[in-house]
């Protein structure tokens, strides 16, 4: 199974690492920089150990990536990227709309979409289901 994780933060990559075990996993982030590094097997997050990251990128488990494209056949999509909040001191979705339109502009197939990131009750139903 294809799973594609949008956000290589501490949320999504453990999840990226560990999903590649039994899947295939394609991570999504916006930094290049970040890319690299994780295409290269080194971990940015406290808690992901390069050598798991190196062994998943072997066994050709996982790879990051920036092209949305690379996302366009995945069977499972999960949001995982931040949500500071605003000045109100509600949750930011900008990255949560970001991710969904990276998603919507790439798949168009049936897919399962699981947001990890922090937000409120309805948020699927009521702001990432519309976009996508």
């Amino acid at each position: 199974m294809k799973v594609s994780i949008i956000g290589q933060g501490y949320v999504g990559l453990t999840i990226a690492v560990f999903a590649s075990k039994a899947n295939q996993v394609v991570g999504f982030d916006n930094n290049q920089k970040v890319v690299d590094q994780l295409n290269q097997g080194v971990s940015h997050i406290e808690g992901v150990d390069s050598d798991l990251l190196k062994a998943a990128i072997s066994s050709g488990g996982y790879r990051a990536t920036t092209n949305g494209a690379d996302i366009a056949d995945a069977q499972i999509v999960v949001i995982a990227v931040p949500t500071p909040l605003d000045k109100d001191r509600k949750p930011d979705l900008a990255f949560i709309e970001s991710a969904c339109k990276t998603i919507a502009e790439n798949i168009k197939h049936p897919v399962l979409v699981i947001n990890e990131s922090t937000s409120f009750p309805g948020t699927i139903r009521n702001f990432i289901k519309p976009i996508i």
